[in-house]
Formats: C-alpha cells, structure tokens, sequence
C-alpha cells in the first residue's frame, strides 16, 4: 500500500487518470448469472454496468434483516499486498447509512456524496431510520497535494442501544481531490 501511496503522490493526477482510463477500457464484464445480488438489487447501484460479484461482494450484516444485506461492494487483494480491500461505488444519498453500517462492519475504508464529515462541519449524523442512527466526527485531516488523510470517529445507535452507546469505532481514510465521476 505504501507504494500505492507514494505512486499516487509523485504521478500527478493527469498520470493516475490515465492509468485509470487505460483499466477503464480494458474490462471485461461478468456474466450476469455471477452477479446474481447485482441484478436483484439494481435500485443500490450507481451505476449500471459495474457489476458486483456475488463470490467477493461485501454482505451487510450490522443491523440490517437478511434481504437488504447488498451493497455494491467487493472485497479485492492488490497483487504483492498481504492486505485486503474493499472497493465500492459512491453511495447514493438513500444508501448513506448502508455505507457506513459497511465500513464500520468491515473495520477499513474507502468516494462522495458528501457522506464524510468536514473541519467546518466536523459532525454528520446519518439516520437509516428502522436501523438507527450513524454519527461520523471527523478527529483529523490532513493534505497532501491532492491526497487527504481523515481520520472519523464511528458512534452507532440501534433501536436497543441508544446513539452514543457502545458501538464505536475509528478509521482512517485517504481521499483523491478532485474526485470525478
């Protein structure tokens, strides 16, 4: 990861974007009958025509019943990194919660509504309604160039344990600026 970090920091954005445009065109998309969660749950995705395998995508568990675990989510592991990831698209604003009931399940990271919080606003609260609530404070930030390192604080609340309960979590986060779609 940290040559990830420091390609990403000494390439510039015009090269990142390119090596993005040349992935972009070379992808092959799944059969249908491998994306099966995919194709039951189109209202959660973003995007059309990037399909989620049912054999590496992230099911939501924290406080959701049994048919609403999808997310466009996927586990993935770089070639050379012992670590796993998980790659997802940008939640759409209905699916903020699940966003983050996903990252605080999978204890990790990951693009943008505005569904972290800023230094001017460092507090966003996020209600999913049956499920409870979800605040996000945001502790730290930092830039780098067009990188910037947050680190949130994670409190949930459920219908069983109040909003500052003892559900917690911290996490750390590195954003690309400007993120285009």
């Amino acid at each position: 990861m940290n040559e990830f970090v420091d390609h990403a920091t000494t390439s510039g954005w015009r090269k990142l974007r390119d090596e993005f445009d040349e992935i972009k065109g070379s992808r092959e998309q799944p059969d249908d009958s491998l994306c099966k969660a995919w194709k039951q749950s189109k209202g959660k995705n973003r995007y059309s025509n990037v399909k989620c395998l049912d054999a590496t995508r992230v099911k939501l568990t924290f406080n959701v019943p049994p048919e609403s675990d999808y997310i466009n989510a996927s586990h993935v592991q770089m070639k050379g990194c012992d670590r796993k990831f998980i790659a997802t698209q940008c939640p759409l604003p209905e699916l903020l919660a699940d966003f983050w009931r996903m990252v605080y399940q999978e204890e990790r990271q990951r693009k943008s509504y505005q569904y972290w919080p800023t230094q001017e606003q460092p507090e966003k609260l996020f209600d999913g309604a049956e499920e409870g609530q979800i605040l996000v404070t945001n502790k730290k930030s930092k830039k780098c160039g067009k990188l910037e390192r947050m680190l949130s604080s994670l409190v949930l609340g459920s219908s069983t344990v109040p909003l500052g309960g003892e559900e917690r979590a911290l996490l750390s986060q590195l954003k690309y600026h400007p993120a285009t779609d």
